[in-house]
């Protein structure tokens, strides 16, 4: 989902969730069993990340507080300064986060020895940051990408566009691929920053300001949506659309990719599964309800999730609803954990872990 779309959504409005699971008649008996919930005095951040045992929840208050994976329970708390804490990641026990109220907003902090590892005053106001395994972090907003040492804050290299930059970056085998809002593709070197490639998107239908997302899967293949309902999939080994499909209403959220299939929801709540490799559609779910949030697969079932707090169980072959579970309150974001729990929050104080179980 769009970056800036799920923090207008979840800045503004606290956090939380009470799901009460629906048993519904169909071929597959699904379970949503809910393991815990939490309420907090702020709303949760996002994204929570899940870390051995334990779930690191960033809040908005300035707050990260660590709890029991398994019961939800307070373990430690962090004050790190004027919130919220956004965009968190983390990679060797060292969390790497946003705070935009602060005059060091791009910080890094140790939770095993409780010590900050790196602040950093940035020259511009990031909306991201992106850590692998070596010792750089990418951070950036829609005109400027930059990299720095993660550990000493030293800046490596600098790079501030004329065209906005519209779609958070992939790093991929020491490249940086992004969407400008000129309909191109560039993909950037990991080391300097400088631009390895251009591909433009041919495409009259695809108009300036209106590509949104990308996501990056296998076999050099990029699928990428825009507001006004466009979606195709563009190699970027051979520099071509692979297909394209209009749909009729916006998208709000970002694709999924099974290996054969992939799937996309509209803002009008219609789900359609399309044949990975030329775009045929195989079968299309009408939710009837707004979409906001990415499909997830989770137990080997599509998974649907509509703003007013209704979740659907989908066959991924056939589109046919499974289960669904209702949610009291309007939902602000679910994470899946792992292959078989969710975390949820909605507009109140709580969020919640859920199992679903295939019976």
């Amino acid at each position: 989902m769009n970056f800036i779309l799920r923090y207008s959504l979840f800045i503004n409005v606290l956090i939380s969730s009470v799901l009460i699971s629906q048993d519904l008649k169909s071929s597959t008996n699904i379970k949503v069993l809910k393991k815990w919930s939490k309420e907090f005095i702020s709303g949760v951040s996002f994204p929570v990340i899940k870390n051995d045992n334990k779930l690191i929840t960033p809040l908005l208050d300035g707050n990260i507080q660590i709890l029991d994976f398994n019961t939800g329970q307070r373990i430690n708390r962090y004050n790190l300064g004027k919130g919220p804490i956004l965009e968190m990641s983390h990679f060797n026990s060292n969390l790497t986060f946003i705070m935009p109220f602060e005059r060091k907003s791009l910080r890094t902090y140790n939770i095993d020895s409780e010590k900050y590892i790196l602040k950093k005053k940035i020259k511009f106001s990031p909306k991201y940051s992106l850590q692998n395994k070596s010792d750089s972090l990418i951070f950036g907003n829609n005109y400027q990408i930059g990299s720095i040492n993660k550990f000493d804050g030293e800046e490596n290299w600098f790079v501030k566009f004329e065209i906005p930059l519209v779609s958070k970056p992939y790093i991929l085998n020491d490249q940086i691929i992004i969407l400008n809002e000129n309909n191109e593709i560039l993909i950037l070197s990991f080391n300097n920053g400088e631009i390895i490639s251009k591909s433009k998107i041919n495409k009259e239908v695809l108009s300036k300001k209106l590509l949104r997302g990308l996501s990056l899967e296998k076999d050099d293949n990029l699928y990428v949506t825009s507001y006004l309902g466009n979606f195709f999939s563009f190699n970027l080994i051979e520099n071509k659309t692979n297909w394209f499909i209009k749909l009729k209403n916006y998208i709000y959220v970002s694709p999924i990719f099974n290996g054969a299939n992939v799937f996309v929801c509209d803002a009008s709540g219609k789900v359609f599964s399309l044949r990975a490799s030329d775009g045929y559609l195989n079968w299309e779910f009408d939710t009837k309800l707004l979409i906001n949030q990415d499909p997830m697969i989770i137990n080997d079932e599509l998974m649907i999730i509509t703003e007013v707090g209704k979740i659907f169980f989908l066959d991924q072959l056939k589109g046919i609803m499974l289960n669904s579970i209702e949610i009291d309150g309007r939902v602000m974001f679910v994470e899946k954990i792992d292959e078989s729990k969710i975390l949820v929050a909605d507009d109140s104080k709580k969020i919640s872990l859920f199992e679903i179980k295939n019976n």
